[in-house]
């Protein structure tokens, strides 16, 4: 939650008589250089002659802020954000002076007191408007506010008493928290003694007041360019919590606007004016004002067509027949999708008519249409002082349109919305004047406790007030978090759309300011009534529609309340050393120190977190206080894990190329048997020195405390002839923190032989996950193929010769001669194989008395390790046979010619009636083939991979019957000719391979830089998170852009990265990837043409991403036929990723060369390749990545489609939902190279039409959605060349680079401060919580004196 300020308060008052008036002639003389003003120009704001559209936001409380840095952070974090215009109170109106906190207006007794205290009162807005000149902010500043309920006239309904909850009445909320609680024309109603709120419009006595307020402070600022526009006053009508007289209507509001625009016009001739209403309208009234509609601006039109829309005016009867039409839509979609299985209609032409149709009463066109509310936004807007119109959209609060039955409820929500600011965009286009949407919010669920209507002073869905209150079944009340942000995203294209000349979102909130005692933002008082220094901060203000958190906070919190978390954080900002730096402090914090699991995919990725953590050790020791601490420091330990392959430092096995090949020799020279043999009997046996070096140490101790990175533990292997491999698996259960790969944890077969001694109350983290489905899937699936099942079969008869030999010699040792050793070997054999028999009967699980055993294997289930073995597979050569059987029948299966598709259950069936195996034995086949093996001691068992992998199948297939599918393609191809068969047991649900990691772990942590949306993460893995948040992106440097769209230029401030979607090219032909028009040559073309411009302009690297090899190819081969290859070799060399790694190895060699020596490169990816997973492009590396495309998956895999049919009936999750989510977070992972520290900078260009829409872009994570500006999501090549050029002119010229301390660079001071705010915050739930709970369960009237009365 964003966290806020008040202002230490101190007295300081100026009298005004209400009918009195200032002496105004020493006012200051207004500017003659009106183009530094906001101004208007046809329905555009302009700037220093430039068009000027707005995202902004709404600040309500700004001054009510303690001093002026809070106020300066807040501005400067609204400004690094990107938004330039910020709404905001003018005023502050009470009924008698407060002891503490801003006020700028005292109102009692008929008379007007200002207060010109610099501390808290009007001076405090020079300073608010010097520091947002000084952040390049505009603000909107509102000059009184409709609403000011208290609680005598509070209309809310309830059975409950409804208090106000402020300082007055000694409830938890105080003064200047809510919106409305900051007086307004109500204040002014209730000291004039008027009875009714719309004596605020008519009554002399009240306007003149009001009247010499507005003089006073527009006339403070008639030279500040700082200041947008004057808004009149926040949703005037005639209706508030105070009733209105019969006689108000739209005429009354109407000239009292006219009135008050043409007071403040002729104060103030530099600065525009508006309403500030909610927008209401009213079809068919009279207007007081005729149209004043202007000619389209004289000049050259930005606009992308010339052809004029005529708008119909807006009446009754339209509006009906639009809602009519909207209807009838709507009706015809539900019945076509949801066609009635029963007697509810005919079908006539394949359509479903209704046979009983309802006809739907006339409820005329509601309450925003027919002026009751007294507002007729027309009317006003054509008032000829009135410079823009605004309106506001709050769903929550006010009823825009009746809701269509045949839609949801959230789905009539938004049509609502955009119905309304489609209809005001219209009313601009009309009148030919801005129109702004002043305020648009809706409340989530998460917030609904905190919702305060702008008519009420409770929250009526909190506790702490009015208990546990249900209204009518209405709760639980608000929006989801997607929800809104879907909503959000559609209501601002529909502006963009619909021509609105700015959209100001409601409301801001903000973190880490200071609070002060009896003000809106109060510390936290402990039980001594006293107030720590460390804690005297608080929340902002908040009416229930702002929410921010901290990664950090949020991870320890996930820690504190050992549960699972769900967080991304932004690529390249320090992910992996603010993970390493929380969970180290919180176990060197602990005396009962857990176990760190930190799990990332790639041995780079592995090696970089060791290399992290390594420099944070080193720092903590160095800032340690005390030798007890340093040397507390130096003893913490880590290290990482990897394969053999990579840790081997023999001199013969390490040269083998292949892993499998590794494992095997290392395996014949390390197993427990050939070292036993080789310590008996010297020389018998090979065996590792370095292994068996390793074997003379004390366990625990085979390296000393410290953090050793993979390339430390070999060197330390080398200096003292020990394994690095078995160093590190012999130190896993004494070091901190292991880290290692995925599959230690997720892969069952290697899990039970790497992780099994790992903790309970160890904490998992899964970094870089954003593809962890894809991984779980992996683990337990396995595709067979021919040549697998022959290399099966070889073994298969091998290891029955091994079986056969040994029961041949089955004799006593009496008939063996002393010196025939072969046969001595062979009885004894043979004895294993009878000892082994006796142990299957009792079960494959060996009694053991450890109670913190490893998680249970998916591949076999926990119950059947302690059942005995079947009968047909105890004995060996039983078993033999058995294997042969299968195998066979797995061939004979691959002699299908067509596409076979079935469930474990029918392929089980299917085995059994033709081979009569049955599907117990089936389910041991991989333990009892270990078991063999390890009886039969044998070496090199790469050779025995295949039939491994047919005994693991068997185990799968037999075990799980849901979350699998077996498909047989016996093609590669579907044009091939030749068969090529593969038996594809593939796995449909992630959860099945994750499922014990979450049940044995009390803390895992899946975070990522691209794993938007989050609670697609939840829904696959089957898992509930206690905490699921994304972050924005905090840069230091500044540069503004001017982004230009078809129809304006707008000067957008970025941050390092900006982010265009280029959907056209300079031909205006759209581009795309997709299957229709991807071979186009007019899209090939414009491709083409993106490539070679960029070429010409970025310095140093670009790297460019494809969906897949094959589009890569056909695209790069026709750009060779046109010319565009030599184009873009006189800028830059070209590389192109291959599948094989070591072609892409040493093409990332040379570009990057290519990039260090100033010659350029370009460097052409894949999506889902090596390069876009884990290799960093950072600084000169990649200047710009380009996506070109959408990174879709291929749609035609039968694999892909059984998982979306998986997905959708198991979880809910429809085909293009996944599809969606998939090609987005690949294609934010492609990006997301380009950035990876605080000074790095570069471009991101995503080339495809698909982009600029809004659901598309929803799907990326926050921190990129962030940049991209709605004027940047629908360019041609040529605005975005252009735009490039000036961002990178401007970059490269920056004198404040390194300036990042406080904003992306935090010093001790700066962490301190943040980390004594977030307690005092942490402090004030937890006593909200209590208080809940002691208000839940009282003591139900029971006094002490009735226990002790009681009988028992």
């Amino acid at each position: 939650m964003f966290l806020a300020v008040v202002w230490l308060a101190a007295l300081g008052i100026l009298t005004v008589s209400a009918t009195s008036s200032l002496d105004f002639d020493d006012l200051p003389t207004p500017t003659l250089n009106k183009s530094q003003f906001v101004s208007t120009h046809g329905t555009n704001f302009r700037v220093n002659n430039t068009d000027f559209p707005f995202i902004g936001t709404n600040v309500y409380w700004l001054s009510a802020l303690n001093t002026d840095e809070d106020v300066d952070a807040v501005l400067g974090n609204i400004s690094s954000a990107g938004i330039r215009v910020v709404r905001t109170w003018a005023f502050n109106d009470v009924a008698e002076i407060p002891e503490n906190g801003t006020w700028f207006q005292l109102v009692a007794n008929g008379t007007t007191t200002l207060n010109l205290n610099e501390t808290t009162g009007i001076p405090k807005l020079d300073r608010i408007i010097s520091m947002a000149e000084k952040h390049g902010i505009y603000l909107l500043l509102s000059l009184t506010n409709n609403w000011n309920p208290l609680p005598v006239d509070n209309t809310t309904s309830s059975s409950n008493s409804l208090l106000r909850r402020d300082v007055l009445t000694n409830n938890s909320v105080p003064r200047n928290t809510l919106s409305n609680d900051y007086g307004g024309m109500d204040a002014y109603v209730r000291a004039f003694n008027a009875s009714s709120h719309d004596a605020f419009y008519t009554n002399e006595t009240i306007i003149t007041a009001f009247e010499n307020y507005t003089r006073n402070i527009v006339s403070r600022y008639v030279n500040s360019t700082a200041v947008l526009a004057w808004e009149i006053a926040n949703d005037p009508r005639c209706n508030s919590s105070i009733g209105a007289t019969a006689s108000c209507n739209t005429t009354t509001v109407t000239l009292w606007h006219a009135r008050l625009a043409q007071h403040i016009r002729s104060i103030d001739p530099n600065h525009i004016i508006s309403s500030g209403s909610q927008g209401f309208f009213c079809a068919d009234c009279p207007k007081k004002f005729q149209s004043t509609t202007a000619p389209p601006p004289s000049g050259p039109s930005q606009a992308v067509s010339s052809r004029q829309i005529k708008i119909a005016p807006l009446t009754r009867k339209r509006i009906l027949e639009e809602r009519k039409a909207a209807r009838k839509t709507s009706r015809a979609l539900k019945l076509r999708s949801e066609p009635p299985s029963t007697g509810s209609g005919v079908r006539v032409r394949g359509k479903w008519v209704s046979t009983a149709t309802r006809r739907q009463d006339d409820v005329g066109v509601g309450s925003a249409f027919d002026g009751s509310q007294g507002v007729d936004s027309e009317d006003i807007l054509n008032i000829p002082d009135i410079g823009f119109g605004s309106f506001q959209l709050f769903p929550d609060q006010n009823q825009y349109a009746p809701d269509d039955p045949n839609l949801p409820e959230f789905n009539n929500t938004l049509n609502a919305g955009l119905d309304w600011i489609r209809r005001h965009g219209e009313a601009g286009q009309m009148f030919g004047k801005p129109v702004t949407l002043s305020g648009f919010g809706l409340v989530t669920q998460t917030n609904a406790p905190s919702f305060v209507p702008f008519n009420s002073t409770v929250a009526p869905f909190a506790n702490d007030q009015i208990g546990n209150l249900t209204l009518n079944g209405t709760l639980p009340f608000g929006v989801t978090d997607q929800q809104r942000n879907d909503a959000y995203a559609q209501w601002l294209q529909q502006g963009i759309i619909s021509g609105l000349a700015g959209m100001i979102q409601y409301q801001w909130g903000q973190g880490n300011l200071t609070a002060v005692n009896g003000t809106a933002i109060s510390p936290i008082i402990n039980e001594n009534g006293l107030v720590p220094v460390e804690d005297q901060n608080g929340l902002s203000p908040s009416d229930g529609y702002s929410s921010q958190y901290a990664y950090m906070c949020d991870l320890k919190r996930a820690l504190d309340a050992t549960g699972h978390c769900v967080l991304e954080m932004p690529s390249g900002t320090g992910k992996t050393v603010s993970l390493l730096s929380l969970i180290v402090s919180y176990q060197q914090f602990y005396a009962t120190r857990r176990k760190l699991i930190y799990c990332s995919r790639t041995v780079p990725e592995i090696e970089k977190a060791l290399a992290e953590l390594k420099r944070l050790m080193a720092y903590r020791v160095e800032c340690a206080d005390s030798a007890e601490d340093k040397e507390k420091e130096r003893n913490y330990t880590g290290l990482g894990l990897t394969s053999r392959k990579n840790l081997c430092i023999h001199p013969e096995v390490s040269k083998e190329k292949k892993g499998k090949v590794v494992d095997a020799r290392c395996r014949d020279l390390t197993n427990a048997v050939t070292c036993e043999k080789g310590r008996n009997e010297p020389g018998s046996v090979d065996l590792c020195d370095w292994h068996e070096t390793l074997g003379n140490m004390e366990p625990g101790n085979s390296v000393p405390p410290g953090i050793w990175t993979l390339a430390d533990v070999l060197q330390y292997g080398r200096d003292h002839g020990t394994c690095p491999y078995f160093t590190v698996r012999r130190m896993m259960p004494f070091v901190d923190v292991i880290i290692y790969s995925f599959h230690y944890l997720l892969d069952p077969k290697v899990a039970e032989q790497v992780s099994k001694e790992l903790s309970k109350d160890a904490i998992v983290v899964f970094d870089e996950a954003h593809n962890i489905d894809n991984v779980c899937i992996e683990s337990l699936s396995i595709d067979l193929t021919r040549p697998m099942l022959d290399a099966a079969g070889r073994s298969v008869v091998k290891l029955g010769d091994k079986v056969e030999e040994c029961e041949t010699f089955s004799v006593s040792s009496q008939c063996c001669s002393p010196v025939d050793t072969s046969c001595r070997i062979k009885t004894t054999n043979s004895s294993k194989l009878l000892d082994e028999y006796a142990k299957l009967v009792d079960g494959l699980r060996e009694p053991s008395d450890d109670d913190d055993a490893f998680m249970s294997n998916p591949l076999l289930p926990d119950d059947l390790l302690n059942e005995a073995v079947p009968g047909n597979i105890r004995k060996a050569e039983h078993f033999v046979a058995f294997l042969k059987r299968f195998v066979e029948y797995l061939k004979t299966r691959m002699r299908v010619l067509h596409v076979v598709a079935e469930t474990p259950l029918s392929f089980l069936q299917h085995l059994k009636d033709i081979t009569y195996i049955e599907r117990r034995p089936l389910r041991f086949c991989a333990e009892r083939l270990q078991s063999l093996i390890r009886t039969l001691e044998l070496n090199r068992l790469d050779e025995y991979s295949a039939l491994q992998k047919v005994a693991s199948f068997a185990t799968l297939v037999s075990t799980y019957e849901k979350g699998f599918l077996l498909i047989l393609e016996p093609f590669e191809t579907d044009n091939a000719s030749v068969p090529n068969p593969v038996f594809h047991f593939t796995c449909l649900d992630p959860s099945l391979a994750i499922q014990p990691v979450f049940e044995r772990f009390s803390s895992v942590v899946i975070t990522s830089g691209t794993i938007s949306p989050l609670d697609m993460y939840p829904k696959m893995l089957q898992f509930t998170p206690v905490v699921q948040e994304t972050y924005p992106m905090t840069l230091t440097r500044n540069a503004f852009l001017p982004l230009v769209s078809p129809a304006s230029v707008c000067p957008i401030k970025v941050q390092y990265v900006p982010v265009k979607v280029i959907t056209r090219g300079s031909d205006q032909v759209a581009i795309s990837s997709r299957f229709e028009v991807r071979n186009d040559p007019a899209v090939v073309r414009n491709f083409g043409s993106i490539l070679v411009e960029y070429s010409k302009i970025v310095p140093d690297g670009i790297v460019a991403f494809f969906p897949s090899y094959l589009y890569m190819e056909s695209i790069v081969a026709a750009w060779n036929d046109m010319g565009i290859l030599n184009e873009v070799w006189k800028n830059k060399l070209i590389f192109v990723e291959t599948p094989d790694a070591n072609e892409t190895s040493i093409a990332l060699e040379n570009y990057r060369r290519a990039c260090d020596n100033g010659r350029g490169a370009v460097l052409l990816s894949v999506a889902r390749g090596k390069v876009s997973e884990g290799i960093d492009f950072d600084h000169n590396y990649g200047r710009a990545v380009i996506m070109f495309g959408v990174p879709y998956q291929y749609t035609e895999s039968r694999i892909l489609k059984a998982r979306l049919e998986y997905l959708r009936d198991a979880y809910r999750i429809r085909e293009s939902e996944f599809l969606g989510f998939d090609a987005m977070r690949n294609a934010a992972q492609c990006v997301g190279r380009v950035l990876r520290g605080k000074t790095d900078w570069g471009l991101m260009v995503f080339a495809d039409k698909r982009f600029a829409r809004a659901d598309k872009r929803a799907k990326l994570p926050r921190w990129i959605n962030q940049y991209i500006t709605e004027t940047a999501a629908n360019l041609s090549t040529d605005m975005a060349l252009n735009l490039s050029k000036l961002f990178m002119r401007g970059i490269s010229q920056n004198p404040e680079e390194n300036q990042t301390t406080g904003i992306s660079l935090w010093t001790l001071e700066d962490v301190l401060k943040a980390q004594a705010k977030q307690k005092a915050a942490l402090a004030l739930e937890e006593a909200k919580q209590e208080e809940q709970e002691e208000d839940e369960y009282g003591n139900g009237d029971i006094t002490d004196q009735m226990l002790i009365d009681l009988d028992i």
